[in-house]
């Protein structure tokens, strides 16, 4: 787990938070969406948004996880925020009682990050280490009992990233 850990730091994150232009294409395209991007991201660092993931522990159904926002997000600021997520993900799968919500939405809005950007998503090493976290996660839930309602839609939503990531690999 460290050595995936580490390798989510080296890959994703980054020293510097994304300015207002480098968050999204201003292009008239789903204009209320990337508002909202705007809104969950701007000034925002990703361990800001980390610790924002972190105090939806006790939260019901509907989190505000950001995920839809951040899909649309350009790549730069794409995978700045990502370790945020990677980092919450790790977190929850140790978890007794894990927020499988969480899981099923993040792999879904990764497939959906893939699907908006293409090639330009993420590079080789970041690949790399996403399928390395789709694998960690199959592995982990395969026999977790606190995964059994949303075990269905996890693995579909992983099969479906994955498939999506395969094509521009």
């Amino acid at each position: 787990m460290i050595t995936l850990q580490n390798k989510i730091a080296a890959c994703f994150g980054g020293n510097q938070v994304p300015t207002r232009n480098e968050l999204i294409k201003q292009d008239g395209v789903d204009p209320f969406l990337k508002e909202d991007a705007e809104k969950a991201f701007l000034c925002q660092s990703w361990s800001d948004l980390f610790k924002h993931l972190k105090t939806l522990k006790d939260a019901v159904q509907g989190a505000d996880y950001r995920l839809e926002e951040w899909s649309i997000l350009e790549p730069s600021a794409l995978n700045y925020y990502l370790r945020a997520y990677l980092d919450y993900l790790l977190e929850i799968l140790t978890q007794n009682e894990p927020d499988e919500e969480f899981v099923s939405f993040l792999f879904h809005n990764l497939y959906q990050a893939v699907y908006i950007h293409k090639r330009g998503a993420f590079d080789e090493d970041q690949k790399e280490a996403l399928r390395e976290v789709a694998a960690h996660t199959v592995k982990t839930i395969k026999n977790h009992k606190g995964f059994e309602i949303w075990k269905h839609d996890i693995d579909n939503n992983i099969d479906m990233f994955l498939a999506e990531l395969k094509k521009y690999s």
